[in-house]
């Protein structure tokens, strides 16, 4: 199955109006903290082009246990509570990446 034991945390953001700046502000320090994590790969922030105060991240990780005790700590807790400041709403979720597909390479 995909990945070798790679695993991929995502949230669904929904940030409470005027506070899109602040909220992209804080994920990127949030990203950069992060990303001294062990077994901390990539992070990526999406925003809806159709409403401007909905978000998607990503964060790879090698595997499981790494990103688990990430968020046990306590700078990744601090983080988090600043998130919830300026979310109505925050749906986190937990992937294996099954399968993907890429633009063939032409010669």
């Amino acid at each position: 199955m995909g990945d070798s034991g790679k695993i991929h945390l995502s949230s669904i953001w929904t940030v409470r109006p005027g506070n899109e700046n602040d909220f992209i502000a804080a994920w990127k320090e949030f990203a950069a903290l992060s990303s001294h994590a062990e077994g901390a790969i990539a992070g990526i922030l999406l925003r809806d082009v159709a409403d401007a105060s909905r978000f998607i991240s990503f964060g790879t990780w090698t595997d499981p246990e790494t990103a688990r005790a990430w968020r046990h700590q306590p700078e990744f807790r601090k983080a988090f509570a600043r998130f919830m400041e300026l979310c109505d709403e925050i749906t986190p979720g937990v992937f294996q990446l099954i399968a993907e597909s890429s633009r063939a390479e032409t010669g």
